[in-house]
This record gives C-alpha cells, structure tokens and sequence, in this order.
C-alpha cells in the first residue's frame, strides 16, 4: 500500500474529513483540496460558538497547550489569545487564505498547525476550511531526529535555521535567527553582482547557501562539524535544493585555497574571536590569508565579542570599535543590518 492509499484510508475510517480527488492529483506525500468539515470533525468537537466565554481553561486552548508541550515549546496564553483574535480579523475579511496542515504518523494524528485559524474558523460560524494532509514518513522522521539531535534543554525542539517544510513549521525559531527574512533579503541585495568563487563558512545546515542559490547567487556550504555534512541528503529528500557542501575548517581552508574568493560568514566570527586558540590561527593563518584572497565579505559579527588585541583581552562593542578592528588588516565595514542578541552584519571590503 503506497503512502497516499495508506494515509487516505486511515484518515476516512477516523476522521470527518472531505475529498475532492479532482483536484489531489497524483500527489503522494501532501494532499491539497482537502477541507475539514467543522461542525462534525470528530477530532475539533470541542466546539467553540461564536459569542462564547473563552478561557485558558477551554478544552480547546488546553489542547493546544499540551500539542506543543510534545514539541518542548509552551505558548503563553497572552500569546495564544493575541494570534486568535489577529486571526479572527483576518479571515473575517478574507477567508482563510493558509490551510491547516495537519501531519499523521502510524499511530494516527500527530501534530496540527493552524490551531489559531480553526478557532477563529469556529467562533466565525464557518462550515468548513482548507486543509493539507501529510504523512510523516520515515525519512521525514529521521531527518526530524538528526535535526534535533544537537540540541538539550530550552533548544530541544527549535530551528537555528528554518527548513522550508510545511513540519518544520511547527518548531520555534531560535532567537539568534528570529529576523532570518530580514537577513536573506539583506544578504541578497549585498551581494548583488559578486561573481568568482563565492563561499559560505559555518553553512549550518546551509540554509542559507539555499536562499542565496535561489535569488541567483552560486554559493558553495562549508562547515566543520560533520553533522551537517551528513544531514544533506535527508533534506534533499524532503525537496531542499542541492548544494555543494564540504566539511573543513576556516583554518583549513585558508591553507588549502590560492585564488579569490568571497566570503559569507554568519553566525562564526565571535566564535572564532572568542576563543584564545582559534583567534590564534586566525592571526596566524587566515586574516594573512584574507588580505591576500579575499576582497569582500559579508560578516555576522556580535556586539560583546571579545578577541586577544595589542594590549591584552579586548571587546567588539560598537560599530566604530568594528571598523577599527577591519582597518588593521585594509579593509572598511559598512553596518547592514542588527538582528537578535546584539549580532550586527556587516559588508566587509578592501580599503
């Protein structure tokens, strides 16, 4: 039984959902022109009648707060209670617009996104509303448990990078990259007309090589954690675009490459500043190397850096102290942009 028929089946024989295979077609993992029925899904019947008292004592809203308790993440019920009414806004004016997703695994419905359009969908009277299916495969299993896996604690079930897949969608966002939209278009437009080798260091899972790729850009990935390196083919096995990724050090690299090239480096440098051995190959080996090679870079760099200077231990914490900094070795900086956790990017390039 393919994962269409299989998901198809379990999902009629449980819940009250309604199918038009007109416009399914041959679509095998994500089934569109689905529409829950409201009224009589089984699995909504908590019912929420326009006018009515809602508390964070609701069924509904307990219910939503124990789904993302499975993800390790709890919204605050201000929070909760803000989206709803922003959503009753909406789609009182125009419909909603996003499906629902809904994800079912093996053992029947696993997770839902788009708690917030069903309540407003209810409190609105609507008889029915678009909906996606998606079976959680075991590739999409095992992608989601090596994603995961580098992170404890409050981390546990978040994205340092967003995965552009309806499940990841699920997930928090860490707040080192909660302006991440803002950073791609940022980057985007910086590196307009860059041509030659052009090189991500500390990729991550490279998602941003991907968004650059797709706005035009060639962009290879690298990183020395293998971890990524490794993650690769599961996420071009849930549709991400292929990159050329290699994992080797910065330092590495440097010794290794003897022709310009272009450099983006987000979320590495107050690494490498912060950490007595690693600023020592970099006075040694790559900022030698820079000046040699590299003409222009785009550089993610935190605001409480601190590096070992001409006169001892030294800290990074505003933009004139940043330029100082690139000025010692010829180049000038120009602030593009400050995200979450004082991290600043600038483009970096030769005097």
């Amino acid at each position: 039984m393919d994962h269409y028929t299989k998901l198809m089946t379990q999902v009629s024989a449980t819940y009250d959902i309604q199918v038009d295979p007109r416009i399914l077609g041959p679509q095998k993992e994500a089934m569109h022109g689905v529409t829950l029925d409201i009224p009589d899904h089984r699995l909504f019947a908590r019912s929420i009648l326009a006018g009515e008292e809602v508390s964070a004592a609701h069924p509904y809203y307990q219910g939503y707060f124990q789904s993302f308790q499975k993800l390790g993440w709890v919204e605050t019920w201000e929070a909760a209670l803000s989206r709803r009414t922003e959503a009753i806004l909406d789609i009182r004016e125009r419909g909603v617009l996003e499906p629902v997703e809904l994800f079912f695994d093996n053992d029947g419905i696993a997770y839902y996104h788009g708690y917030h359009r069903l309540a407003a969908a209810l409190e609105l009277g609507l008889q029915s509303i678009p909906a996606r299916l998606h079976l959680i495969t075991d590739h999409l299993s095992q992608l989601a448990q090596v994603v995961f896996s580098q992170y404890t604690g409050e981390f546990k079930y978040s994205l340092y990078q967003p995965i552009e897949h309806p499940f990841f969608s699920l997930f928090p966002q860490q707040i080192a990259n909660a302006c991440w939209d803002q950073k791609v278009a940022i980057l985007t437009e910086a590196t307009r007309g860059w041509s030659g080798r052009i090189v991500e260091v500390g990729a991550h899972f490279g998602m941003m090589t991907r968004a650059l790729q797709q706005a035009g850009l060639h962009v290879e990935a690298t990183d020395l954690d293998a971890h990524y390196l490794n993650v690769q083919p599961l996420l071009e096995g849930v549709g991400q675009t292929p990159i050329r990724y290699t994992r080797i050090s910065l330092q590495e690299f440097a010794r290794t490459t003897e022709e310009p090239v272009r450099l983006i480096m987000m979320g590495l440098m107050h690494h490498l500043m912060g950490k007595a051995d690693l600023w020592e190959a970099m006075q040694g080996t790559v900022l030698p190397w820079m000046q040699q090679w590299v003409p222009e870079m785009v550089v993610e760099m935190s605001l409480l850096s601190t590096y070992l200077g001409e006169a001892g231990v030294q800290m990074v914490t505003s933009d004139q102290e940043v330029e100082a900094f690139w000025q010692r070795y010829g180049y000038t900086s120009e602030r593009l942009m400050e995200g979450a956790m004082q991290r600043v990017t600038y483009h970096i390039r030769k005097s």
